[in-house]
């Protein structure tokens, strides 16, 4: 069993996690491909995750994607988080002061996924600020 214990201080300063997070693609229950025209043509189709070695299945995906202008999935994804350190902001400013390392297991889970994946050129010709336009889409996918 594992304990923590938090205490008052008076501190001037925040900390912040540095982490590294992998999403990975266990199985695809459905996609949809954005045409030129924009309409969305719907497909199910299952993608199991495949042994280290089978390249022919990879080359496959690979090439439908380098066809669409932008695929949407919904499936089965693994999620792991690996905090690897933190850094120490100042509440004053929210500068940097200092960083630290530390040692965790990693958090690991399975849980569903929506995504959407496509060229960064498809998306330039669509938004004119990249940051902006993918902080709009996360919002509109959250409120969906």
């Amino acid at each position: 069993n594992l304990l923590a214990f938090a205490t008052p201080t008076a501190v001037t300063y925040s900390t912040q996690a540095l982490s590294v997070n992998q999403i990975t693609v266990v199985k695809q229950f459905e996609h949809a491909e954005l045409t030129e025209e924009c309409k969305p043509e719907m497909a199910t189709e299952k993608h199991e995750r495949e042994p280290a070695g089978c390249e022919e299945e990879k080359h496959r995906i690979a090439r439908e994607t380098e066809t669409a202008g932008a695929v949407c999935g919904r499936g089965t994804v693994t999620c792991k988080r690996s905090v690897h350190g933190f850094k120490k902001l100042s509440h004053v400013n929210r500068k940097e002061l200092s960083r630290g390392s530390i040692v965790l297991p990693p958090l690991e889970f399975d849980t569903m996924g929506l995504w959407i994946d496509t060229d960064a050129s498809v998306l330039r010709e669509l938004v004119h600020d990249f940051d902006s336009g993918v902080h709009a889409i996360s919002h509109a996918m959250v409120a969906v």
